[in-house]
């Protein structure tokens, strides 16, 4: 990261919180005129006023800037987005905390123990047709701290694991359709019923929580979610589902 230029706080997005803001509220503390107001966006002559003149303190005028860990620096980093999409991005921060899956166990990312947040990769901003505003991520920001190889191989992978999500969608309807004309009895069927609604919330945990985010965890929750397909397939007689995933990630390590 030296080498290459890198800011710390491109990666550690919570080392540095606050912008050091001027709350006009605090102006009310010494001042009840209204025209005592009317320069505040004049910096130049706030400055020369308050500090060269009268010695004020940074700290009366201006919020605090905190430089320290921030123990729930995932979701302060997601602030910003939820002041207008309340609980927008909850399956990407799951997901890239390695959580949220129902049919494996947690996997710490290396990432967030890295501190990494979401700005450090989303950098690059964004207008949609319709004017909306998005910070997106890029391959750009992997070089930061990964090599070309690694980051082509991260994307290969990330593409296989995409394109099994429609083979295991078109599986799972099919197991649907066969367990509804099944001559299971009743208790048979709500089990396998309850299994497949299980699959299918991680399956939908793993589109909307965008494996890229945690590229591990979504590959051992594909191969766990493939596993408990090809088990309902023999259970219900149905051609078991055959997908080629990626054998493993470790030059992403």
């Amino acid at each position: 990261a030296y080498v290459r230029g890198v800011e710390c706080a491109s990666c550690h997005g919570d080392l540095t919180r606050g912008q050091g803001e001027v709350p006009a509220e605090r102006c009310t503390v010494c001042h009840n005129r209204q025209h005592d107001l009317q320069k505040i966006d004049d910096h130049e002559f706030m400055h020369q006023k308050h500090v060269t003149d009268h010695k004020v303190d940074c700290t009366e005028c201006h919020l605090a800037i905190e430089h320290s860990a921030d123990p729930n620096r995932i979701e302060h980093a997601a602030t910003d987005c939820i002041s207008c999409h309340p609980d927008q991005h909850r399956q990407q921060i799951k997901m890239f905390e390695g959580t949220g899956a129902k049919s494996i166990p947690d996997a710490v990312n290396a990432m967030v123990d890295a501190r990494i947040t979401c700005e450090s990769c989303h950098q690059t901003k964004e207008v949609t047709e319709d004017g909306n505003v998005l910070w997106a991520a890029s391959s750009k920001t992997c070089s930061y701290c990964h090599e070309r190889e690694a980051i082509d191989k991260l994307w290969e992978i990330h593409a296989s694991l995409r394109e099994a999500l429609g083979a295991m969608d078109l599986c799972l309807a099919e197991l649907r359709q066969a367990c509804e004309s099944s001559t299971l009895d009743q208790s048979e069927r709500e089990e396998i019923e309850g299994e497949l609604e299980r699959v299918r919330e991680d399956l939908d945990f793993l589109r909307i929580g965008n494996g890229i985010h945690n590229i591990h965890y979504a590959n051992t929750l594909t191969r766990s979610l493939v596993e408990r397909l090809v088990k309902l397939c023999n259970k219900l007689q149905v051609a078991p589902i055959e997908l080629k995933l990626p054998t493993q990630t470790d030059p992403l390590d």
